[in-house]
């Protein structure tokens, strides 16, 4: 995650700002440097996209993780875990707080997921990225809206809440 948001700040500099385009000529460098610029973009929607991946075994993606969580038997051993060497009433709160956390996490990647910029995302990664489609299965299925710019900057975002939710829930820290 730490890569990724590093990765979205130099692409603030390089997509969103003129502090390097203003110092390119009009020559074949500034082809070159439109070319960086898609690779940069193209790159980070990649990887937030990565963090969505859908649940692997192998895969540590947000909804692997959630999959997880929701298992009762994880979830007791979240709580048990939590509750290990505290008084009774101070073990009682912090589980409670804890699984609140895992709790929003699953609520907010629902949300995330369910809104419409989430699969412009995807499909573009899929379309364009990823592979060299015509059509994308979400596209066979749904009407799916293209990618707006901003679009992987809100899912980086939500990304990062989500990912500091179960990180306080499971690890009891935060990444702020």
């Amino acid at each position: 995650m730490i890569e990724l948001v590093a990765m979205h700040e130099a692409n603030a500099v390089v997509l969103y700002s003129d502090k390097l385009s203003a110092q390119i000529p009009r020559s074949y460098a500034a082809n070159a440097f439109r070319r960086f610029q898609t690779s940069m973009a193209g790159f980070e929607v990649i990887r937030i996209c990565a963090c969505w991946q859908v649940p692997d075994l192998n895969d540590a993606s947000i909804p692997n993780i959630l999959g997880l969580i929701q298992d009762a038997a994880v979830r007791a051993a979240i709580t048990a875990d939590v509750e290990a060497g505290s008084q009774l009433a101070i073990q009682t709160a912090m589980a409670t707080h804890v699984l609140q956390h895992v709790d929003d996490a699953v609520r907010r990647a629902a949300a995330v997921q369910a809104d419409p910029r989430f699969n412009a995302v995807l499909n573009h990664r899929n379309r364009y990225l990823a592979h060299n489609l015509q059509r994308t299965r979400l596209e066979e299925r749904t009407t799916v809206d293209r990618m707006k710019h901003g679009d992987e900057a809100w899912l980086l975002e939500e990304t990062q809440l989500v990912a500091n939710h179960l990180h306080h829930g499971l690890n009891r820290a935060a990444f702020d």
